[in-house]
């Protein structure tokens, strides 16, 4: 048996491109969003690997974790055709992401990076809404729940990916480290890979 086969039903590579390997700090939200894009086709080659809750939650520590995964013998991932992303949070710890951005380039591993500052719920927000929020926000998820009746709902609300990749990408700026500033999320680069998967 494959070792992904373990965790998770993984798809065969088919002509429209290889898989894609989207690695989640979170077990649950992440997790979640990403699977509704799944069960609108069986043929979308998307394998969602949550963070184990027994691991390093850091992002490093997500980063070791894809590493040990891709590289086993029993692995089928193929650099020549496969993707491989990390989905993270900034979460004032700017200084741990320019570690992990280092960590990557030295491995030689090609791995992309989906990165919201501060938090996932940033790019839910921007399936409801234009602008960034007038104030700070320092819970993102009591946010969401008060901006959004009954919160977001991951079994409908992603419908609106396409209008949260725009507005995302109108809000989109980053900082002199070159990563997203407060209230802002490039997921809708992953979103956007996801979403011409599923057209084709």
């Amino acid at each position: 048996m494959r070792l992904f086969k373990s965790i998770y039903e993984k798809p065969q590579p088919s002509k429209d491109g290889g898989l894609i390997y989207l690695f989640c700090e979170g077990q649950n939200t992440e997790p979640s969003y990403f699977n509704y894009f799944k069960r609108k086709s069986t043929n979308l080659n998307l394998y969602i690997v949550p963070f184990p809750s027994d691991g390093n939650n850091s992002h490093l520590g997500l980063f070791k974790y894809c590493v040990e995964i891709i590289d086993k013998d029993e692995s089928d991932y193929d650099p020549k055709t496969d993707l491989i992303w990390l989905c993270i949070d900034t979460d004032d710890k700017m200084d741990d992401v320019e570690k992990l951005k280092e960590t990557i380039q030295k491995s030689g591993h090609q791995i992309n990076l989906a990165q919201s500052n501060r938090s996932f719920e940033v790019w839910l927000y921007y399936h409801f809404f234009e602008e960034t929020p007038e104030d700070n926000v320092d819970n993102w998820k009591k946010h969401l729940n008060d901006c959004i009746p009954g919160g977001f709902d991951f079994r409908n609300h992603p419908k609106n990916a396409e209008q949260a990749i725009q507005n995302a990408k109108k809000n989109y700026s980053t900082n002199e480290r070159n990563q997203p500033e407060t209230h802002c999320t490039n997921i809708f680069e992953l979103v956007e890979l996801i979403l011409s998967r599923l057209k084709k």
